[in-house]
């Protein structure tokens, strides 16, 4: 077995055809709400340009040339810069022989500098809990995946009546330019979610923050679509959320961040939001099948949100972390 950086300029089409395997054996298994990822967003997930913030490296494991695992790195370089994520995928069929270990012994020495390692979306009770369990990460924050199936959507649901003293506003691409500060403001309402014990800072939003994530989008070629509510008496974004579709998965939607500032909550703001948002979507995607969404397990007033426009729960999930030292020493790097 060999464990190595995965530079996609050189990357054969055998590479790619053993990655799309590996992602759609493993997503099969491991995530079956989840649809099965194509060669295409395979490529643009090893070649597009990360967020601002982060940089990306990708591993893989291969056996007499054939790559059975996969790794990904995230190194943080904003709030977070002593922390880093990692993500490792093993065919099934190659499980239990060591595989994850030594991708994550590589992973672990590449973030030897960084004081944590963060291990995201975890299912909880599968394999992946007991290989996280095996290697010490602890279980930090539980989360739960919810998922909207559009071809069996009520979409009755979605009529809801608007919020008396706050108006619609809806942009992709660009956020308006009178709107940027206090959307990047209104986008700091999320420090206000529960994150369990896990060690991480919401980024603060700022309008520089805000430009340089959408032209990430654009060249990641993903339609953000932000659907905010301005409060009429002041102009100003009271709250907003966020639908990505990208051009590599077009029959899959992402709910990202919905937010509501402290003042402006308690009139119904997220629904309607998230109501309006969806339809907006359907209207310009109608290849969209579904739309998945990832919230704390106890964020009750989010989680009921979504219910109220259709989201079910598809799986619990849970975010793990581990010293980067305490690691270390188990692996013996």
């Amino acid at each position: 077995m060999r464990i190595a950086r995965f530079e996609p300029a050189t990357a054969t089409d055998a590479d790619w055809a053993d990655l799309s395997e590996v992602a759609r054996a493993s997503v099969a298994v491991d995530l079956p709400h989840e649809p099965p990822p194509t060669r295409e967003a395979l490529v643009a997930r090893h070649t597009n340009p990360p967020p601002p913030g982060r940089r990306l490296e990708h591993w893989t494991a291969r056996e007499d040339d054939r790559i059975i695992g996969t790794g990904l790195l995230i190194l943080f370089d904003d709030e977070n810069t002593d922390l880093a994520g990692v993500d490792v995928t093993v065919h099934p069929a190659a499980r239990r022989k060591g595989v994850g270990t030594a991708l994550l012994r590589a992973l672990a020495a590449r973030a030897s500098d960084r004081r944590l390692l963060l291990l995201e979306g975890v299912p909880e009770g599968g394999a992946g809990a007991a290989w996280a369990d095996a290697h010490g990460f602890a279980v930090a924050q539980r989360t739960a995946r919810q998922v909207l199936d559009l071809t069996t959507a009520d979409r009755a649901l979605w009529r809801v009546p608007p919020a008396p003293g706050y108006r619609l506003a809806r942009w992709s691409d660009r956020t308006p330019d009178d709107l940027l500060a206090s959307y990047a403001t209104a986008r700091n309402a999320l420090h206000d979610a529960p994150t369990g014990d896990l060690d991480f800072a919401m980024p603060e939003w700022t309008p520089d923050r805000v430009r340089a994530a959408e032209d990430a989008n654009r060249r990641r070629r993903c339609d953000s679509r932000v659907m905010a509510a301005v409060h009429e008496a002041t102009g100003a974004v009271a709250g907003l959320t966020i639908l990505e579709v990208s051009a590599s998965r077009p029959e899959l939607g992402r709910q990202q961040d919905t937010c509501v500032l402290a003042a402006h909550r308690g009139h119904r703001l997220g629904r309607w939001l998230k109501a309006e948002n969806l339809r907006w979507l359907v209207a310009d995607h109608p290849q969209v099948r579904q739309v998945s969404t990832l919230s704390a397990a106890d964020n009750g007033p989010m989680l009921h949100v979504n219910r109220q426009v259709g989201f079910v729960v598809a799986a619990s999930t849970e975010n793990r972390q581990v010293a980067v030292a305490e690691l270390a020493a188990r692996l013996g790097t």
